[in-house]
């Protein structure tokens, strides 16, 4: 790499990957065994979590907006952040939602940031639809 080329490239742990653990196997579980699922999950990936930031990455991002991170929960989200805060990191994510709910998914991740006590950044904030401009 020459002098006139540099990058500004950090590692953050992906939960969208993480989430799809436990969206994918969800359906074939009755409640009960669900809530132990989900549980024991969590513990699993806040493993993972640590892992990852023991590894060197930096923070956590969520794609939110997307399926299967639309299927995550913010106590999910928190806990995991939660590590990552832990460990001297941040909260990106792609919220819920840019339009009709767009007060609420910024409260969200606004919620999340304060709760888990880490900086957050929202990703490509935006107001869309007519109804909400000048919201963002």
């Amino acid at each position: 790499m020459n002098n006139l080329t540099k990058f500004n490239i950090i590692k953050t742990l992906f939960i969208f990957v993480l989430s799809f653990t436990l969206f994918s196997c969800g359906d074939k579980l009755d409640n009960n065994d669900k809530k132990e699922a989900m549980d024991h999950c969590s513990m699993d990936h806040c493993s993972m979590d640590q892992s990852s930031m023991d590894d060197g990455a930096f923070g956590m991002s969520t794609g939110l907006k997307y399926i299967p991170g639309a299927y995550s929960n913010t106590e999910e989200i928190v806990k995991l952040a939660s590590v990552v805060s832990k460990n001297g990191g941040f909260y990106a994510t792609h919220m819920r939602e840019e339009g009709i709910g767009l007060i609420k998914a910024t409260e969200e991740a606004i919620n999340i940031g304060r709760e888990a006590k880490l900086p957050i950044q929202i990703s490509h904030h935006k107001a869309v639809g007519k109804s909400m401009w000048g919201q963002s």
